[in-house]
């Protein structure tokens, strides 16, 4: 009778091993970087003075109601990145369910416009939590991410290209749009 019952243990432990790998599937990496100065690259708006692309972050300011776009890079004047005030975190719900909160404890989020300008809506800064606040992320390469609005699905964060002089940085303002942009964070 042991020897019957055997096969049966051995079949059951390899599929609950097998469960146990597709669980995982959809976790992300141990190391993943959820906190930091959420960052992009950009590119100058002067190619031939200023040849390498810009490492560009979104920042806040003191109160966190309000965003704007800081150079992260070695040629920042007068825009530089500081702690606590431009640090993001990238908090999961679950089921790829994310939101992103800056310092003060305030969410990113998509803002409805029933008129968009070019197919591009823009940022709200909340409060609370809500539906317009909830991302999907889609990992690029590494620590590298896309960050997609559960609202309104097939729309992306980005930041948008400004007609600035070098060494500020060359994007102005973040939106919605579908084209994709990657993000990552700084520690």
């Amino acid at each position: 009778m042991k020897w019957k019952i055997l096969p049966i243990l051995a079949a059951i432990i390899s599929l609950a091993a097998c469960s146990k790998e597709n669980d995982n599937e959809n976790e992300e990496p141990a190391n993943l970087r959820t906190t930091g100065f959420l960052c992009t690259i950009g590119i100058k708006s002067n190619e031939v003075a200023y040849p390498n692309p810009d490492t560009i972050c979104i920042g806040s300011n003191q109160s966190g109601g309000s965003y704007n776009i800081r150079d992260y890079s070695y040629t920042a004047i007068g825009s530089f990145v500081t702690r606590p005030r431009d640090i993001w975190t990238l908090v999961t719900t679950g089921d790829n369910n994310w939101h992103l909160v800056n310092h003060a404890g305030k969410y990113l989020s998509f803002e409805d416009d029933p008129y968009p300008t070019n197919d591009e809506y823009s940022i709200d800064m909340n409060d609370t939590p809500n539906e317009k606040s909830v991302f999907l992320r889609t990992s690029g390469t590494d620590q590298n991410f896309y960050l997609e609005s559960k609202y309104k699905r097939g729309y992306y964060l980005i930041t948008r290209a400004a007609d600035v002089a070098p060494p500020d940085p060359s994007h102005s303002s973040v939106r919605f749009k579908k084209n994709k942009q990657l993000f990552f964070f700084m520690p």
